[in-house]
């Protein structure tokens, strides 16, 4: 009988298991030692639905392959089986932008699968996580200017900290915006230049919108997230500053159509959001604060979700203790109201006056608490 060396051993012990084995040919090799026995799911991202790609099961020691290829550039989504598909879990999902010819080699530290994790092998993909990173980090500024702001009672050193407090935000969001123009000139042709300029306000940055849809146009003719934008670009202009707010007509979770016209006579908050948006989750408290201080002045929300999922969206409603008007007709990205007000990010927001036309957007923590102290003193 032949031995086994205590070579052999050892090295069996090191990989783990002396019958795993690295596939000759994969789409993505990943680490994730802290997923070890669960099942991940890649799913491609089409517009209103999720379309399963791959499956695999991560290893004892972290590993894990993905071996199914993609004969096309577009939005992949990686996820853990156990995590719901509707998200709202921060961390819970990772994003690619990738196509054939790309072998990815992804690495996950974090107990959640996207918490803090590298790509390589898929420039577009890396570059995905960077705009991702910055967006997140100015937001998590926002949230903590806002937690602060919160805290002060006393009326004079909120007027005093307000204008600080926004001043910072101010100057965060100017970096972002500056960081988002520079990657967006960096890579014109990338579906990366279409997640990176919904960061940008279209009343001030309507050329460089229009920039990214007639570049899109031309290097992803097919892509449905595309084909959207470049439809809503070319339909702007409805809901600049000082026009009549569209109307919408969207049911309740309990199946009742309520009409923005209806709200005529009160300020309203139009806010555009979803059980699965993460940093509108983390901004709903701030919404929630000025709902409570202002709405006995005059103020009404009308809340929108782009979900598909109705027991999401309700659960988020109630998590989030969210007790104004809230519509959705359930349709995702799709959604007749995201179309008509041209929204390709969210949270997104409108602000309007007593006869409905459209005084200010995307007014958030301290910034929106200002505005409403402003109209209703």
């Amino acid at each position: 009988m032949r031995m086994v060396s205590s070579v052999v051993i050892a090295l069996c012990a090191i990989i783990s298991s002396c019958g795993t084995s690295v596939p000759k040919d994969y789409f993505i090799k990943g680490s994730y030692p802290d997923g070890a026995g669960q099942t991940l799911i890649l799913e491609k991202v089409l517009v209103g639905k999720m379309e399963f790609f791959d499956s695999a099961k991560v290893e004892k020691n972290g590993t894990f392959y993905m071996l199914n290829k993609p004969v096309e550039k577009n939005y992949y989504r990686l996820r853990s089986k156990a995590s719901s598909p509707q998200g709202g879990v921060p961390g819970a999902f990772v994003f690619f932008i990738t196509g054939p010819g790309e072998k990815i080699t992804f690495t996950s530290r974090g107990k959640m699968l996207g918490e803090d994790y590298t790509v390589e092998g898929s420039p577009e993909s890396q570059t995905l996580n960077e705009v991702t990173s910055r967006i997140m980090a100015t937001q998590k500024l926002n949230d903590s200017l806002n937690t602060e702001f919160q805290k002060i009672t006393d009326q004079a050193t909120r007027a005093i900290k307000a204008i600080e407090f926004q001043k910072i935000a101010n100057d965060r969001m100017m970096a972002q915006t500056d960081f988002i123009k520079k990657t967006i000139d960096a890579n014109p042709n990338s579906l990366v230049s279409l997640e990176a300029v919904g960061q940008l306000d279209k009343n001030m940055y309507m050329d460089y919108h229009k920039k990214v849809a007639a570049n899109l146009s031309k290097s992803h003719p097919e892509n449905g997230f595309v084909k959207n934008y470049v439809a809503m670009i070319n339909s702007a202009g409805s809901t600049s500053i000082g026009g009549e707010a569209p109307e919408i007509d969207l049911p309740t979770p309990q199946g009742k159509n309520v009409k923005l016209s209806s709200l005529r006579g009160k300020y309203v908050l139009i806010d555009f959001w979803a059980s699965w948006c993460r940093p509108c989750r983390m901004e709903n408290p701030n919404v929630v604060a000025a709902y409570q201080k202002y709405k006995s002045k005059g103020l009404e929300i009308y809340g929108v979700s782009l979900d598909k999922d109705k027991a999401a969206w309700e659960k988020a409603i109630a998590d989030d203790n969210l007790t104004w008007i809230n519509v959705s007709d359930l349709q995702f990205w799709n959604s007749i109201a995201a179309k008509a007000y041209n929204v390709s990010s969210i949270p997104k927001s409108f602000l309007l006056d007593k006869e409905g036309r459209i005084i200010a957007s995307d007014l958030r923590g301290p910034a929106l608490d200002q505005k409403l102290a402003e109209l209703m003193p």
